[in-house]
This record gives C-alpha cells, sequence and structure tokens, in this order.
C-alpha cells in the first residue's frame, strides 16, 4: 500500500471513531435521561394515593430503567465498537510509520547510489584531465626539441655520375 492510502485508511477510522463517540454520547445522555425520568416516576408513584396512579407510575418507572439499561448496554457495545476501532487506527499507524521509514530508506538508498555515480564520474573525469595534462606536458617538450637548432649539423652527400655508369 501507498503511504496515502495508509493516511485514507487511518483518515476513515478516525472518523469512524468520532461517528461511533457521538453516538456513545448521544446513548449516554439517554441513560441520564432515561434514569432521571424512572427517579421522577418512582418519586410521583410515593407521593400519590391513588394505587392506579401508584401502579402506573411504577410500570413508568420500570419502563424508564429498562430503556436505561439497553441505553447503557448500547453504550457498552459502542465501547467495544471504539476500542476495536482504535486498535485498528493504532495498526494502521504503525503500518503508515513502516511504509514512510520504508520509503525513506528507498529514497536515502537512491540518493547514495546516485552520489557514487556521481563521485565515479568526477573521478574518470580527473583522471581524463590528468591524462589530457601529460599529454600536453609531453607535446610541448617534443616542440620544444624540435624548436631548438642544433649547434653543428652535418651534412651527408652522395652523388652518382651517369656518365660512369
Amino acid at each position: 500500500m501507498s503511504i496515502s492510502s495508509y493516511r485514507n485508511r487511518i483518515s476513515s477510522i478516525s472518523r469512524e471513531i468520532s461517528r461511533l463517540q457521538d453516538q456513545k454520547s448521544k446513548e449516554l445522555s439517554k441513560v441520564a435521561d432515561k434514569t432521571k425520568r424512572a427517579n421522577d416516576a418512582e418519586r410521583a408513584a410515593t407521593s400519590t394515593r391513588s394505587e392506579s396512579t401508584l401502579k402506573s407510575k411504577l410500570r413508568d418507572a420500570e419502563r424508564y430503567r429498562r430503556e436505561s439499561a439497553d441505553a447503557q448496554n448500547k453504550v457498552a457495545d459502542l465501547e467495544k465498537k471504539i476500542a476495536r476501532k482504535q486498535d485498528e487506527l493504532h495498526r494502521a499507524q504503525e503500518s503508515l510509520q513502516k511504509e514512510e521509514d520504508r520509503e525513506f530508506k528507498k529514497r536515502q538508498d537512491a540518493e547514495k547510489r546516485l552520489q557514487r555515480q556521481r563521485d565515479n564520474h568526477i573521478q574518470q573525469i580527473d583522471r581524463k584531465i590528468g591524462y589530457h595534462d601529460h599529454l600536453h606536458y609531453e607535446t610541448q617538450i617534443t616542440l620544444k626539441k624540435l624548436q631548438e637548432l642544433p649547434q653543428i649539423i652535418t651534412v651527408l652527400f652522395f652523388a652518382a655520375n651517369p656518365v660512369d655508369a
């Protein structure tokens, strides 16, 4: 996977965690609301004198307690999902870090290889310049020898008489 793929995956997981936390906070507010309503219904039941109102308020209180328990169960489920998603997020972040490290090492290796190639090229140029300096020096010496006139010129003359033949 590429680095951008890992980053997209991390972003997606983070959004999912945020969504789950929003759901959890809504469920927690339901728990608080249902618990408050159950307590209010129980208080109302204790202050009433009518048997039917008492039973009605106690049924309401029981229903609110069940709804509160259901909301608490949903909160527990959401917490499990959040924990799983956070583990998944952690693994994705580790994978991203490994991929970034791999890419960094790959870039470093490429830079080292390029530097070696540059160094080799510079060494070749230095050798060629040294060789050309040597040729230039030898050419100068040869040219100086040719430019110097000898002190004595010896001439060897051979002749043949065409009549003697």
